[in-house]
């Protein structure tokens, strides 16, 4: 995000100062788990329509030419990694619901664009050249969700992320390929995967870049030394 400074600062500004303010939200014991869940969906919906209001980058109609999947659409595969809030895994299979009437999320996923972008997602699951996965998925990990505070900024964070990245077209940027059906409203489910992002899954890291380099280097240093 280093074009958008202004935009993402923003983003990061409205996380601190809107999140983790209640400070009796330690524990779940201390608090019925459907107001927890009420509260993360809540913060992440005002993250969204704050992103949507202030942005200069955020662009509702190419949000809307996003996928969305239902939760049970998307069988994974292996664990990739985690970060601070979130927990991330390899796309397997994008099994889609056959008979909408049956999806839980219907209205979100029925129309002609939505079908037509779902489909191409779920036909390229695996690179033609190499067979790998091609996506992976985001999502709150089980420790986050098992803290309210951590829970409330994590979903505001992932909801600021995704309006970026649906927003965003950059060789250099990560692309987002799809999103949870259900919305914001996903969080107050309590349960895992309950709001995602499919993301293009990175075949190599930045610490596996450094290392090329390094033997790179020390490859052209030998074969000066050599002549």
């Amino acid at each position: 995000f280093t074009s958008t400074p202004s935009s993402f600062c923003t983003a990061l500004h409205y996380l601190q100062h809107n999140c983790n303010t209640d400070n009796t939200m330690t524990r779940y014991d201390k608090m019925d788990p459907e107001e927890i869940g009420r509260r993360a969906w809540k913060s992440a919906s005002r993250a969204a329509k704050h992103m949507s209001k202030h942005s200069r980058i955020v662009n509702p109609s190419l949000e809307k030419c996003i996928p969305r999947f239902e939760r049970s659409e998307v069988i994974l595969g292996e664990f990739l990694g985690s970060g601070g809030f979130n927990d991330v895994y390899e796309v397997r299979e994008i099994s889609l619901v056959q008979n909408l009437e049956e999806a839980e999320h219907a209205k979100k996923i029925a129309s002609p664009l939505q079908q037509e972008h779902r489909n191409f997602v779920a036909k390229h699951v695996f690179r033609e050249s190499s067979q790998n996965c091609r996506y992976a998925m985001k999502f709150l990990s089980m420790d986050t969700l098992a803290d309210p505070n951590r829970f409330c900024t994590g979903a505001a964070d992932l909801v600021v992320e995704a309006k970026f990245l649906a927003s965003l077209e950059h060789p250099n940027i990560i692309k987002l390929r799809g999103m949870a059906a259900a919305g914001t409203s996903g969080f107050a489910t309590l349960k895992e995967r309950g709001y995602f992002l499919l993301l293009d899954r990175l075949q190599c890291t930045l610490e596996d870049k450094i290392d090329l380099w390094a033997d790179y280097d020390k490859s052209l240093a030998s074969d000066k030394s050599g002549k």
